[in-house]
Parts: C-alpha cells; sequence; structure tokens
C-alpha cells in the first residue's frame, strides 16, 4: 500500500532542505522532559525540540488534481506482510539540532545520570490519503486523484461540486483514486509510544 504521510511523523525528512517537521511538535509540547532524578520543578525541566506553528502560504499546484503534483504530498509505500519486509524511517537528532529550540538550555545544563522521556504525539500519525500498490510497481504509470472512497471522499466531493470520477475515466486516463481512511488503523504500543534518554558523561 502507499500512503500521503506529508508533514506527519512517518515524513522524515530527507535532507535539511526539506524542512524540520520535529520542530512542529511531533515528539510532544515538552520534548525531552526529566523524568529522574524526580523533581518539584513545575514544569520539569526539559528540552523543547521546538513546537512552531507553520502557516504556508498557497503554493503553486496546491489544488492539483494528481497528488504527485501537490508540494506537500509525501509517499511511503509499505510492503505487504508476506513479504517479510519493514520500513524504517529515521529521523537524524545532532547535538545542535536538540537544543536548537531548547530556550536558552545547552549541553552544560544537563547532568550526568539524568534521565528524559520523549513521547510520540499520536496527532502525527497516520496518513492524508492511501491506496493499494507500490509506486514502483502497480501505481508507476499510475495518477494519484486527490479524491478517497467513503465517507470522508463523499463529503469533499459535495463542498467541491465536483462528480465521483467514474470508471471508464479512470481506465481511459490512469487515474487512482484513495481509498477510504476510515479503514486504516494506525496502532502505537504503549510501551514504544515513549522512550528514554539518559545523559552521561
Amino acid at each position: 500500500m502507499t500512503l500521503d504521510v506529508g508533514r506527519l511523523v512517518l515524513d522524515a525528512p530527507q535532507s535539511e532542505d526539506e524542512g524540520d517537521n520535529l520542530a512542529q511538535g511531533m515528539l510532544g509540547m515538552g520534548g525531552l522532559v526529566r523524568v529522574h532524578p524526580p523533581s518539584e520543578q513545575k514544569p520539569p525541566k526539559h528540552v523543547s525540540l521546538g513546537f512552531i506553528r507553520v502557516h504556508r502560504a498557497r503554493q503553486e499546484n496546491d489544488d492539483a488534481e494528481d497528488l504527485r503534483d501537490r508540494p506537500g504530498a509525501r509517499f511511503l509505500t509499505v510492503p505487504c506482510l508476506d513479504s517479510g519486509e519493514e520500513i524504517t524511517v529515521t529521523y537524524n537528532l545532532t547535538t545542535s539540532r536538540i537544543f536548537e529550540y531548547a530556550d536558552g538550555m545547552t549541553p552544560s545544563d544537563l547532568s550526568a545520570g539524568e534521565r528524559y522521556r520523549i513521547s510520540l504525539h499520536p496527532g502525527y500519525v497516520g496518513a492524508k490519503w492511501w491506496c493499494w500498490g507500490g509506486l514502483d510497481d502497480e501505481l508507476k504509470d499510475k495518477k494519484l486523484h486527490h479524491t478517497e472512497a467513503g465517507s470522508l471522499g463523499r463529503i469533499m466531493r459535495e463542498v467541491s461540486g465536483k462528480a465521483e470520477l467514474s470508471e471508464e475515466v479512470k481506465q481511459r486516463d490512469g487515474w487512482v483514486v484513495g481509498e477510504d481512511r476510515a479503514q486504516l488503523r494506525f496502532a502505537i504500543q504503549e510501551e514504544e509510544r515513549s522512550c528514554e534518554v539518559e545523559i552521561v558523561p
């Protein structure tokens, strides 16, 4: 299956030019929050990774019918379970990046032995659109229509005043319409939703 994960947690930028999604609060408002040693301090000592609300001006092709032409779309193809393959999305956090939005904190403000917890914000887990097939295989020569099946797709068509694509048009022009997002379930194991980082000398 192929997902549009643009600006969600599965959209790890491939270069610095692509922006910093983590600065939008994907790892929670607190970022790295100290959990050991316990403290009475309110709020607890923390290192913010950013909580920026981005207002993006309209861009050319924002309303393109083919999602491949939209500037905010980022696709991830997930292999089928039977293949035994896995997908790993990696964010590189350098020391300079960790303290970029840390409100004046520096590495010297941390002490050896302190432990910090960081949590995944569930609001950034999911997909904006999805369909069956891989980008390099079944979808290679297809156009990815921005509409989708299901009740949300119906509402989008009613608001836009555009009719549903007929099977004839899909076949003739090579369109693929997204599947119903209500069919997707993203599950985060409780023990995997957060992790601890220990400061070492």
